[in-house]
């Protein structure tokens, strides 16, 4: 089954460690499994169709730290791997942003 468009969903949960030292920056390493959901129409079939699939993320990144609250994220970088369809997806997820962090740590 190959699918024409890709709209899909990752819910991954795991631990994620974090070095914190007396210093802003903070690496991390994380493994996360879950599951991932996929819909899309098919080609050679007519309508659409879903599928439901494991997935799996390893990988890490850091984080400088702002304020006590709030943080630069420079780099994530994972390894994603997701089976639907019948089919193994084998993919790198790059991310970048600002980490607003509730609660105490």
């Amino acid at each position: 089954m190959v699918w024409r468009e890709r709209p899909y969903l990752t819910y991954l949960f795991g631990p994620r460690l974090t070095y914190r030292a007396h210093s802003r920056l903070e690496p991390f390493a994380e493994a996360l499994l879950g599951g991932a959901h996929i819909h899309g129409e098919t080609v050679g079939f007519s309508g659409s169709g879903t599928d439901t699939g494991f997935a799996m993320a390893i990988g890490g990144g850091a984080d400088y730290k702002v304020k006590p609250s709030v943080a630069i994220r420079f780099i994530q970088a994972d390894y994603l791997y997701t089976r639907l369809a019948g089919a193994n997806q084998n993919n790198l997820r790059l991310q970048v942003g600002v980490v607003f962090r509730f609660g105490s740590q």
